[in-house]
């Protein structure tokens, strides 16, 4: 089972399903926001529903039950629902670049850090659903490493782009001669 897991091209499998699953669900979700007929996520109507997705959240953190953070919904409070429109049109974008990315393995561990952000504050919102399995589903990605896009994009991009920038490459500088310890001899009977 060991030689499995340290298997380069299995770990690369497995986690290249888990990644075009993710993707597509990413993907799908952020379609159907840019998509949709009535422009209430990008659009004249753009904030709607993430007004209403945050005042949810605003009512569900006072009681003895509460679901929401207090301090998430002061967040939501004072700072997401004034920029709203923009929330909107960073989320509906957002999932559709992160899905896309996932699907094709392009800056693979980049898109699922902003995955995982925004299934983070799905959930600190109040919202269950699917948010929990894809955040495990990230974190395996991101934990998984380069291995996580062996059969993806980034397994041509990558090695291009450090040798372009020059990245993880010793820099060839001139360095001066280490100064050498010459002794001078001593004459016989002197100390």
């Amino acid at each position: 089972m060991t030689r499995y897991f340290s298997d380069k091209r299995f770990i690369g499998v497995i986690s290249g399903i888990i990644r075009v699953w993710l993707g597509w669900s990413f993907l799908q979700a952020g379609w159907e926001k840019l998509t949709d007929p009535q422009g209430m996520w990008i659009g004249s109507k753009a904030g709607t529903v993430i007004q209403g997705f945050l005042g949810g959240a605003i009512k569900n953190s006072t009681g003895a039950h509460a679901s929401v953070h207090p301090w998430y919904a002061s967040l939501a409070q004072n700072f997401f629902l004034p920029n709203a429109g923009l929330f909107s049109y960073m989320v509906a974008f957002g999932e559709t670049l992160v899905g896309i990315a996932l699907i094709v393995g392009l800056f693979t561990r980049f898109a699922a850090f902003w995955g995982m952000f925004l299934n983070l504050m799905f959930l600190f919102a109040g919202s269950t659903s699917t948010n929990t399995e894809m955040l495990v589903a990230e974190v395996a990605i991101v934990s998984a490493g380069f291995y996580a896009s062996y059969y993806g994009l980034d397994h041509f991009v990558m090695p291009y782009l450090k040798k372009v920038l020059h990245i993880g490459t010793t820099p060839t500088t001139v360095t001066e001669p280490a100064p050498t310890f010459n002794p001078q001899p001593v004459a016989p009977g002197i100390r």
